[in-house]
C-alpha cells in the first residue's frame, strides 16, 4: 500500500512539472508566422472560389445539405446570405492573416480567422476536403498557443535589432505545444495504420490509383509501366506515416530525430508537387519548426549572450487555464479521429459531437478509401453553336476546371462520395441538382448559344484492372446556352 502511494506520488509530481514546463517562445512564433503566410494564399484562393462555392447560385446546392444534414446548419451563416458577404468575410480574413505574421492581436485575430473559416466550411462542407480542415485547425492551436511573444513587428520598429537578444530568452508555458507536436504525430499514426486495412494498399496498387484521381496534378502521366516505382512509393508512403511519430519525438539531436527531419519534408513535398492539396502538407512542414525547437534555440543562442531565460511572464494563470484547454482539446480530437473504428465508435462519436458545436471537424483516415471510391475519366467537351454546322471541340477545363473542389462536384454525378453519406434515396436529386448547376457554369463561362456535351469516361481501378482494360462507364452531360444562360431547349 505504502510502494502504491509513493508511486502515485510520484506520477503526480510529473505531471506537474510537465504541466508547468516551459519551452521556447522562439520557435512558436516561427511557427505563428508560417501559419500566417499559408492563411494569406488560403484565403485568396478562397477568395477567388466565392462565385462557384460560395455563391447560392454557384455549383453547390446549400439547401439541399441543411435540409438533410441537420448538424450543417449550426453555423453563423444562413441561406439567404448574399454573396457579397462572402466576399468581405474572406477579404477580412485575409487581411488577418498579415495581423498574424506581424504579431498583432494574434490570439484575438486567430480566433476570428477560425470563426469565419469554419462557417465558410460549414456552408461548403459538400466540397470540404483536407486542406480545410488542417487549416481551421492550425488556426485554432494559434488560439491555443503561446504566441505573440517574440516576433513581434511593432517591437521591432520601437527597439529596434535590441529586441533580438530579448526575443532570444523568452520562454512560455510549453504544455499547448506538446499537445500540438502529439495531434500531428496521432494524425500520421492515424493516417499511416488505417492504410494497412486497405487492400490495394497491401497490394501496393493505391498510390497509383491516386496519381490518376482527378485530383492529382498529372493524371494523365502516370502509365501502368510507372507501377513498378509506384509500388516501391506506395509501400513507402504508409512506413513513413506509422514511423514519423517516433522518430520526431525522439530526444534532442538525436539520430532518429533528423532521420524524421529527412523523411518528413520530403514526404510532404512529395505530396504537394503530385497532389493539389498543398496547404495541409506545407502546415505539416511548418510544424517541424516545433518538433526542433531545442535544435533551432541552439543554434540561434550561440550568436547571443545574456543572462539565463526566465518564464514570461512569471505568472500568468491565464496561460495555464490555455494549457488546459489544450490537453482537453487533444484529447477530444484524437479520441474524435476513432470513430469510424467499430470497438470505439460510441466514444469517437461523443468525442465529435463535442468537439462540432465548438467548430472543429478532423478525420485523419487519408486515402484509406481509394479501393471502393477511385476513379479515373477522360472528359471531352464539344459545343455546337447556333446556326453553324461546325461542332467545335473545347478544353473540358473550361467547363470544370481542375481542382478539388471541382473534382468532388464532379464526383456527386459519377456516384463518387469521399466524405458525406448520402442516403441512396437522395442520390438521384443531388445528382440531377448537381448536372443543372455545371450547365448553368458551362453556359456562363461560354457565353453563348448552342448545344454543349460533355462526355466522360470513367474507370475504376482494381488490382486486376490496373491497365484499364475492363469496359468503362460513359457519362454523357447535354446543355443547351441561350445567350450565356441555361435553357431547357433551343428550338
Amino acid at each position: 500500500m505504502v510502494y502504491l502511494e509513493d508511486r502515485i506520488k510520484v506520477v503526480c509530481t510529473k505531471l506537474r512539472l510537465w504541466f508547468f514546463h516551459e519551452t521556447w517562445a522562439l520557435p512558436v512564433d516561427i511557427f505563428r508566422i508560417l501559419v500566417g503566410i499559408l492563411c494569406v494564399f488560403y484565403y485568396f484562393f478562397l477568395f477567388l472560389e466565392v462565385r462557384d462555392f460560395s455563391s447560392p447560385d454557384g455549383l453547390v446546392s446549400h439547401e439541399f445539405y441543411l435540409e438533410h444534414f441537420w448538424w450543417l446548419n449550426i453555423n453563423l451563416i444562413q441561406p439567404g446570405t448574399p454573396t457579397i458577404v462572402f466576399y468581405v468575410l474572406i477579404a477580412l480574413a485575409w487581411i488577418g492573416s498579415w495581423a498574424i505574421i506581424t504579431g498583432y492581436r494574434t490570439k484575438l485575430v486567430a480566433g476570428i480567422l477560425f470563426l469565419i473559416t469554419v462557417c465558410i466550411q460549414r456552408w461548403n462542407f459538400a466540397v470540404m476536403f483536407v486542406d480545410d480542415g488542417i487549416m481551421h485547425l492550425a488556426l485554432f492551436w494559434l488560439v491555443l498557443l503561446p504566441v505573440g511573444k517574440t516576433l513581434v513587428l511593432n517591437e521591432l520598429l520601437k527597439e529596434g535589432k535590441g529586441c533580438l537578444s530579448k526575443w532570444v530568452r523568452i520562454k512560455v508555458p510549453g504544455v499547448a505545444v506538446s499537445c500540438l507536436t502529439f495531434n500531428i504525430c496521432w494524425a500520421y499514426l492515424i493516417a499511416g495504420l488505417t492504410k494497412l486495412t486497405s487492400p490495394m494498399w497491401q497490394e501496393g496498387v493505391a498510390l497509383y490509383s491516386i496519381l490518376i484521381l482527378p485530383i492529382s496534378r498529372m493524371p494523365y502521366f502516370w502509365q501502368p509501366e510507372h507501377l513498378g516505382i509506384l509500388k516501391v512509393a506506395n509501400y513507402a508512403a504508409v512506413i513513413t506515416e506509422i514511423a514519423l511519430p517516433f522518430l520526431l519525438l525522439s530526444p534532442k539531436g538525436s539520430l532518429r530525430k533528423w532521420l524524421g527531419l529527412i523523411l518528413q519534408i520530403p514526404f510532404h513535398l512529395g505530396i504537394i508537387l503530385t497532389l493539389k492539396i498543398p496547404f495541409a502538407n506545407f502546415a505539416f512542414i511548418a510544424s517541424g519548426v516545433l518538433f526542433f525547437r531545442e535544435e533551432i534555440m541552439e543554434a540561434i543562442r550561440k550568436g547571443f549572450e545574456g543572462p539565463k531565460p526566465e518564464l514570461e511572464p512569471k505568472v500568468n494563470k491565464k496561460a495555464y487555464i490555455y494549457s488546459a484547454i489544450a490537453i482537453v482539446f487533444v484529447t477530444l480530437v484524437c479520441l474524435s479521429t476513432l470513430r469510424r473504428i467499430p470497438p470505439f465508435k460510441p466514444i469517437g462519436l461523443f468525442a465529435t459531437k463535442v468537439l462540432w458545436p465548438v467548430g472543429i471537424s478532423q478525420d485523419y483516415r487519408l486515402f484509406d478509401w481509394i479501393d471502393r471510391t477511385n476513379y479515373h475519366m477522360v472528359q471531352r467537351a464539344i459545343f455546337y453553336p447556333l446556326g453553324s454546322t461546325q461542332p467545335k471541340e473545347i478544353k473540358p477545363t473550361k467547363i470544370i476546371p481542375r481542382s478539388v473542389r471541382y473534382a468532388l462536384i464532379l464526383a456527386r454525378v459519377y456516384d463518387v462520395y469521399w466524405l458525406l453519406h448520402i442516403p441512396p434515396a437522395l442520390k438521384p436529386q443531388i445528382e440531377k441538382e448537381t448536372r443543372r448547376r455545371i450547365g448553368k457554369r458551362a453556359c456562363r463561362v461560354l457565353g453563348s448559344s448552342g448545344r454543349l456535351i460533355l462526355e466522360t469516361t470513367i474507370h475504376h481501378i482494381t488490382p486486376d484492372n490496373v491497365e484499364r482494360k475492363k469496359r468503362p462507364r460513359i457519362d454523357v452531360m447535354s446543355f443547351w446556352c441561350l445567350n450565356g444562360k441555361l435553357v431547357d431547349n433551343i428550338p
